[in-house]
């Protein structure tokens, strides 16, 4: 019985760590908009979702093209901190509930603009060995 909880929770600690690690990846990649390489950056992050949070995403691209090119701005994302609220399932079933604090950096032209602190609830899906983002919601 020893040797199952052990196990059991080491199985817990392996999917956690893989999530946590998948998130604060994807989740900044999201956030990191590139306004002198926009495509590259809009293909990584799109890589990383799913679902609604996907829908979203195809959605606000194009006008945040435009201004970020414009600007030739850029967004540097920095996970502060990451909580796991939920996970459950395992293999293509498995579903997490995350909350992420971070910091975003902007700068204009090369010339730092502004920071902000969001916090979010991210709802992610796994999909093969790939944790994606499937829902967004600021809290």
């Amino acid at each position: 019985t020893i040797a199952l909880a052990w196990l059991s929770s080491r199985t817990v600690e392996a999917a956690t760590t893989e999530l946590v690690s998948q998130a604060q990846t994807k989740v900044c990649t999201a956030n990191s908009a590139n306004g002198t390489k926009f495509d590259e950056w809009s293909n990584k992050a799109r890589a990383g979702l799913t679902g609604e949070a996907l829908a979203q995403f195809n959605k606000q691209v194009a006008p945040l093209k435009q201004v970020m090119e414009q600007a030739k701005a850029t967004t540097d994302c920095q996970i502060d901190a990451i909580g796991v609220r939920e996970l459950t399932g395992s293999g293509d079933d498995s579903r997490a509930v995350i909350v992420v604090n971070m910091v975003l950096s902007g700068t204009q032209n090369g010339v730092p603009t502004q920071s902000l602190t969001p916090r979010y609830q991210v709802n992610m899906e796994k999909q093969g060995d790939s944790w994606l983002i499937a829902k967004v919601a600021d809290i």
